[in-house]
């Protein structure tokens, strides 16, 4: 799966659209990068990508609490030109999520 490049992201959520940009390498199964929003950037961990193209990762934030983000998506064709899925807050909610390459 071609997972490895730049994704433009947007979570729906009660307080709307939530724009995001992942930059991320893949090494075997292991997925790293960043996630930058708002004008912060913070480390992909926990990243793991199956053969079938499902994403998973953390990204810790410290605004508006302390608190790891969980992102779970899934490639949408073999190049991984877009992705959907979803970003959990713990405590708040889960919400929809869409990406494209950038």
């Amino acid at each position: 799966m071609a997972v490895h490049g730049e994704f433009d992201l947007t979570a729906t959520t009660p307080d709307g659209p939530r724009a995001s940009h992942m930059s991320v390498d893949v090494d075997g199964g292991n997925i790293t990068g960043t996630i930058t929003a708002d004008g912060q950037t913070a480390p992909i961990t926990d990243g793991h990508i199956t053969e079938a193209g499902e994403i998973t990762f953390k990204v810790h934030v410290n605004e508006p609490a302390p608190t790891d983000l969980v992102f779970k998506a899934k490639c949408d064709d073999t190049a991984c030109s877009t992705v959907t899925g979803t970003v959990a807050v713990p405590g708040v909610g889960e919400f929809p999520l869409k990406g494209k390459r950038a």
